[in-house]
């Protein structure tokens, strides 16, 4: 079974690398079932029909990065006769120096800068830092021609047999969070909670109630939940403190993407988490993190562009404290076991914003 999941993902990729929009068909036809859902990174990429996954793999094509999948990590389960698969992978995007792409950034430069209210001091905080928070990244490193930034994925795939060929059911595409602040903040000052709420209403459309809180069950024998940073863990205490974290979590467990037999339910949905945060305590937390970049491997120009990161990133952060509010995807795996229900897998991962130039060195 390794052997013919580590191909079905070797097409996958080569397909996606490939990026022929005259193979999309047959791509479709090859690796997904006709009720699959799939998530994609950001809000607003929920994609609850086979027509609209179409649409999604046909823009990625024309404007994702190059995607890779790290085959020889992976995690392989049986949920009855079909399979659980978790794999980590990366989005290689090239970015050149541009005459043109300069003059899109000051584009966004002017538009952040218009698109203020100049009678609100912490709007005005906000929009000024997160446009200090952009320029750190697209201006870092800009002696060479080209840089290469990898951004880092995990994927996890329920896949069923059809004529016993492998199709997707269900496929979540996660960008690992690699420091506590995600770029999506549920603010009046950002757009996010009104794409929320558009991805609220895709699930009432074409989601279905689940009559019971995920949550709350005991976990299975073999139970893993993948944390937003990637890792996987293994235990009850590591699922209690990961979701411990937040001082508030909700779920609507009432509108999820679902696939429901007599030996598991999977599901996908989306959340809010809360977090109450001073600002003295998001700024010791970054004296740590500080510390811990100067005492690393790293070479000194790459430990001052780190520096520089992390503080631009703090001042955007301090500008929406201290409760900030967080959009979060989420899929599980219940297995169902003569009427008994036990959680099998877990993933919660925060939607990605853009992808910015050197954001994950």
């Amino acid at each position: 079974m390794l052997d013919e999941i580590k191909l079905f993902l070797k097409y996958f990729e080569k397909t996606y690398q490939k990026r022929n929009i005259e193979d999309l068909e047959e791509f479709m036809s090859i690796f997904f079932s006709k009720d699959a859902y799939v998530f994609g990174t950001s809000t607003n990429e929920i994609f609850p029909t086979y027509e609209a996954i179409k649409s999604c793999i046909r823009n990625d094509w024309l404007y994702w990065g190059e995607l890779y999948i790290k085959r020889d990590q992976l995690d392989v389960r049986m949920i009855g006769d079909d399979v659980l698969v978790h794999v980590l992978g990366s989005v290689v995007y090239t970015f050149s120096d541009e005459a043109e792409t300069d003059q899109k950034f000051v584009k966004l430069m002017e538009i952040l800068n218009e698109d203020v209210d100049i009678n609100d001091e912490n709007h005005l905080s906000y929009q000024h830092h997160e446009m200090s928070y952009i320029l750190d990244h697209y201006l870092s490193k800009r002696e060479d021609q080209k840089r290469i930034n990898h951004v880092p994925l995990s994927l996890s795939f329920v896949l069923t047999f059809d004529n016993d060929a492998l199709k997707i059911k269900s496929l979540s595409y996660d960008v690992l969070t690699i420091d506590d602040y995600p770029d999506a903040i549920m603010h009046p000052y950002t757009p996010y909670e009104g794409q929320f709420n558009e991805d609220m209403n895709t699930l009432k459309t074409h989601g279905e109630a689940i009559t019971f809180n995920p949550f709350e069950l005991d976990i299975d024998k073999d139970f893993y939940v993948v944390d937003t940073d990637g890792n996987i863990k293994y235990d009850q205490s590591s699922l209690n403190d990961i979701l411990n974290q937040y001082d508030n979590l909700e779920v609507d467990m009432n509108h999820v993407l679902l696939t429901e037999n007599k030996e598991y339910i999977s599901f996908m949905t989306i959340g809010k988490a809360r977090l109450n945060r001073s600002e003295l305590e998001i700024r010791n937390s970054l004296k740590s993190k500080l510390s811990a970049i100067i005492q690393s491997d790293l070479d000194d120009q790459s430990k001052l562009f780190k520096i520089r990161r992390h503080i631009s990133l703090t001042d955007k952060i301090c500008a929406l404290a201290p409760q900030l509010v967080y959009p979060l995807k989420i899929m599980g795996v219940i297995s169902v076991n003569q009427n008994e229900n036990k959680l099998k897998m877990l993933k919660i991962s925060y939607p990605m914003d853009i992808i910015l130039e050197d954001k994950y060195i």
